[in-house]
């Protein structure tokens, strides 16, 4: 059984069901900005101009419609038990990384000058992400903090947050 090749690509379904779904756009106006090549990802990007039909743009506007109302039947956060919500949560935070790498893509194919500052904040988010445990993995121990009377890391002592625990140390707490 052969797969049929999708008409669009990702970024331009998204582009569409967001300009049609999010702002007050008619079928006939998502379709001139796509000829036009005026259509932005919602990430940001614009993408290059390409033709799609009224027809079309309803209905991708619509399979996206359903994605999004399945992904809102799942339980609120509150309702979770606390490593699960962390995890609906994490799952979200890798949801926002992707779409801003999926910008800085777009934005580079489209031949524009690379953001060093968004590359850098997208590098620096997946090395945070990398810290955040999985719903499995044991919670990692505070910086600092001692097993068996050995610190494991620093000992928080310059800027702000070591003058407020040196007066914390003063006053008796700690």
């Amino acid at each position: 059984m052969t797969v049929l090749a999708s008409r669009y690509t990702q970024w331009q379904r998204e582009a569409i069901a967001a300009a049609y779904t999010l702002t007050t756009a008619t079928a006939g106006r998502v379709a001139e900005l796509a000829a036009a090549g005026e259509l932005e990802h919602p990430s940001g990007g614009r993408l290059g101009p390409f033709q799609i039909p009224e027809a079309s743009v309803r209905s991708i506007a619509r399979r996206a419609r359903v994605r999004e109302a399945q992904a809102e039947a799942l339980a609120e956060l509150w309702t979770l038990p606390p490593r699960d919500a962390v995890e609906r949560l994490r799952c979200r935070l890798v949801d926002s990384i992707n779409r801003e790498l999926t910008r800085v893509v777009i934005e580079q194919e489209a031949g524009r000058p690379l953001d060093f500052r968004a590359f850098s904040g997208i590098a620096r988010a997946l090395r945070e992400l990398a810290w955040l445990p999985g719903p499995t993995e044991p919670q990692p121990r505070r910086p600092g903090s001692k097993l068996n009377g050995v610190r494991e890391g620093g000992e928080t002592r310059g800027g702000l947050a070591g003058k407020i625990l040196a007066a914390a140390r003063v006053d008796g707490f700690s």
